[in-house]
């Protein structure tokens, strides 16, 4: 069964969360969408449907500014996107059941910040072209033009359903925060999905990040980063639910 509620914050407000639940659940799959996207992530959608028959709960939500969250995009900083992640986590009962996490792109960078603090939260953790180098990234989104306007003083809007609206800070915020080569914990199986022709996120650094911490890689050929292209989505959900229920 599916369901959307709020989540009382710890930052002033509330997150919006949804979770697919099922009978003699046997785990718990905490969800992260990626920058500019939702809880709605058609991914996240056919990913729950897959597990939810498996007896695994699957729980998302919105990160502050995107979907239905009730704040703007002003609250979009690395420490309240933490903190509604821990406010998640703590809502799942410890010690009954083990606890997954899936993670795209920007909630992939999330994440793996998430996952340095917290070393044994999760049992295994799989990350959809993670967004490794976040500031890097984002920065290569932007034109000179848009560099310019954030120096101004201006907000420039990176939604799609909805406007999200970000200034310099949500940049200089990103900067503060760089991950190590070696952010992932030994003990926890890890499985990296990348698409061979993304365009946001550079296929080479989620080899190299892979190898480097013995993860398992699956490479989706011909895919790009928002990988729509027939098929992407079926060997996603193959990739995915295969690890985590291994």
């Amino acid at each position: 069964m599916k369901q959307e509620y709020l989540l009382p914050g710890k930052n002033g407000y509330d997150i919006s969360c949804m979770e697919w639940t099922c009978e003699q659940e046997q785990a718990v799959l905490v969800c992260l969408h990626g920058f500019a996207g939702d809880k709605y992530s058609s991914v996240i959608e056919a990913l729950a449907e897959a597990l939810v028959r498996k007896s695994v709960r699957v729980i998302t939500f919105d990160w502050p500014g995107h979907g239905s969250s009730p704040v703007e995009g002003d609250n979009l900083t690395m420490e309240n996107c933490l903190s509604d992640l821990q406010s998640v986590i703590q809502t799942i009962q410890s010690g009954v059941r083990p606890v997954y996490l899936f993670a795209t792109s920007y909630g992939g960078y999330l994440g793996l910040h998430y996952i340095a603090r917290h070393p044994g939260i999760f049992s295994k953790v799989a990350l959809r072209s993670p967004a490794l180098n976040m500031p890097e990234t984002y920065r290569s989104l932007l034109t000179d033009e848009d560099i310019g306007r954030l120096e101004n003083g201006e907000v420039l809007n990176h939604g799609f359903e909805r406007p999200l609206m970000l200034g310099k800070s949500f940049y200089e915020d990103l900067c503060q925060y760089c991950l190590s080569p070696d952010a992932f914990p030994a003990e926890v199986p890890g499985l990296i999905i990348q698409g061979d022709m993304d365009d946001v996120v550079n296929p080479r650094d989620s080899v190299a990040f892979a190898e480097r911490n013995g993860l398992r890689l699956h490479i989706v050929r011909g895919a790009d980063h928002r990988y729509k292209k027939q098929g992407n989505l079926e060997e996603i959900i193959s990739a995915a639910s295969e690890f985590l229920l291994d």
